[in-house]
């Protein structure tokens, strides 16, 4: 086989191969599918590409091993040549040059003569009408390519005249006494022809596809155990998924894995206990909704049918009443549309340059009078000027939310302290104010909706605790944190951080 039906062959391979990935391509399979058809296409390139490798280097190294051959055996005739020359007439007879070039012939073994003390044997002396006989026990040699014995001005004197260019032979120099008489040439071996050589060849072609066949099949069977091994976590996976889609939040994967694989399994339990954790956290807040809604329904329900029933007059006291259950139910309603709003970033913020100082100090002066009515004192620490980027009606609500906080939970005689400081490209906002506190542990939770703290901080007229979860908003919303913790003064400490800097 020639190396030009080699390549042609690995052409075919690799175009079979395209097409053959073009229609996987377009087929629905399974991942275990996918990956054992991945895994035998691997091995078949890398099974193509090496029996292809090893077929070209089996060809190319017989063929230096025959032409390897073909120079010893140009090497022998050349020393049967130097042995029979005959000084006299300067040339050799023609039995000689017909017992060596005369084919199909036989090679007699090297001189033993030579290198070793003795005188080489005389040639044998034959007619012309007879064969060249081979010594006895010499092995026998098939012919050879054509070889010819030129002289030194590149006349033939024995042999076959060769066709191939001077660059494309095999030269030998034949030497009497150092001189250069003549040379035998021959023609190297381009690709296998004789029979044993394409039969021995054939046989190695045949042994290579029946190992390719036994490796493709161990292939497959590996493909299949791997595939299985690594889509069976996968299965596993998917079934947790499944759980969650259906609802099913308490599902837990617990295969430990080092890999991706392990990971994802680690993102799933923790995104079901997310959703666990926010299924709670909705079905609290619908109950707390409820509840909040319930409770004004409730009185004015009552009141109205005591009015109605002429238990009570419908006197001016009474209207008073009603009127603050409304107040307070609409003001209930206002804070959850904010509050959603908000959640889906409905509420639209103008941010301008402006001095936030000025707007605190005026704030402060108009909720001054309720907070000395609530029997607290407020104590102002702003600089003259404070110039950053601000939406001036959401920070208002913002001031509105934290003191109408500290009004409803403080204590008389109290204090309430108002902080603005400058930081970096913004500025730190403070309000605390004096007993009673917060524990450490609840100050984390105060800003999420609805949330109540069981101590002497929770009262009727503390509203829906709606009002901390807002001022979160408006804080991220200007690109700042807020948080919550034990104030100095025996109360609680609201800090809140505005980095909307200029």
């Amino acid at each position: 086989m020639t190396h030009a039906g080699n390549a042609e062959k690995v052409v075919s391979f690799l175009h079979d191969l395209c097409t053959f990935v073009r229609i996987v391509r377009r087929m629905r399979l399974s991942v275990t599918q996918k990956l054992c058809l991945a895994f035998v296409g691997l091995m078949l390139v890398m099974l193509a590409a090496t029996l292809a490798l090893a077929r070209w280097s089996f060809e190319r190294g017989f063929l230096d091993y025959v032409n390897a051959l073909e120079q010893v055996r140009l090497e022998r005739i050349r020393d049967r040549l130097q042995e029979s020359f005959d000084q006299r007439s300067g040339g050799w007879s023609p039995s000689t040059l017909a017992s060596l070039f005369a084919a199909p012939h036989r090679l007699p073994p090297p001189p033993m003569g030579r290198g070793t003390g003795g005188s080489p044997p005389p040639p044998p002396r034959l007619r012309d009408h007879e064969a060249p006989l081979a010594p006895p026990g010499a092995p026998e040699m098939r012919p050879g390519p054509p070889t010819a014995l030129l002289d030194r001005g590149g006349r033939l004197i024995a042999g076959r005249r060769l066709e191939a260019p001077p660059e494309a032979r095999m030269e030998i120099p034949v030497r009497i006494e150092n001189e250069h008489v003549a040379t035998l040439v021959s023609v190297p071996r381009r690709q296998l022809a004789a029979a044993p050589e394409t039969a021995f060849s054939t046989q190695q072609y045949q042994a290579s596809l029946v190992i390719g066949a036994g490796a493709l099949l161990a292939a497959v069977a590996v493909s299949l155990l791997l595939a299985g091994a690594l889509v069976a976590p996968l299965r596993r996976t998917l079934l947790g998924v499944q759980a969650l889609v259906n609802g099913d939040y308490e599902y837990r994967l617990s295969e430990e894995r080092d890999d991706e694989i392990g990971q994802l399994m680690r993102d799933l339990n923790r995104l079901g206990e997310t959703l666990q954790e926010n299924q709670r956290a909705r079905n609290r807040w619908i109950a707390d909704i409820s509840h909040e809604l319930r409770t004004p329904v409730a009185i004015l329900s009552g009141e109205l049918e005591a009015i109605r029933d002429g238990v009570r007059a419908a006197s001016s006291i009474e209207l008073a009443s009603l009127a603050e259950e409304v107040d307070r139910l609409e003001k209930l309603i206002d804070d959850l549309y904010e509050l959603s709003l908000a959640d889906i970033g409905g509420l639209r913020y103008e941010l301008e340059e402006a001095d936030l100082a000025d707007t605190v100090l005026a704030f402060a002066e108009t909720a001054r009078p309720r907070i000395e009515a609530a029997g607290l004192v407020l104590a102002l620490d702003v600089p003259e000027q404070l110039r950053v980027r601000f939406d001036r009606r959401r920070i208002e609500q913002l001031l509105t939310n934290l003191i109408e906080n500290s009004l409803a939970y403080t204590d008389a005689p109290g204090a309430v302290n108002l902080i603005l400081r400058a930081e970096g490209e913004g500025c730190r906002l403070v309000i605390e104010d004096s007993a009673p506190g917060v524990a450490p542990a609840e100050c984390g939770a105060l800003f999420e909706p609805l949330h109540r703290v069981d101590s002497s901080r929770s009262r009727r007229i503390a509203g829906a605790g709606l009002g901390l979860a807002i001022c979160r908003n408006i804080v991220e919303a200007h690109g700042g944190q807020i948080r919550a913790l034990p104030s100095s003064l025996g109360g609680l400490r609201v800090e809140a951080s505005i980095w909307c800097g200029l």
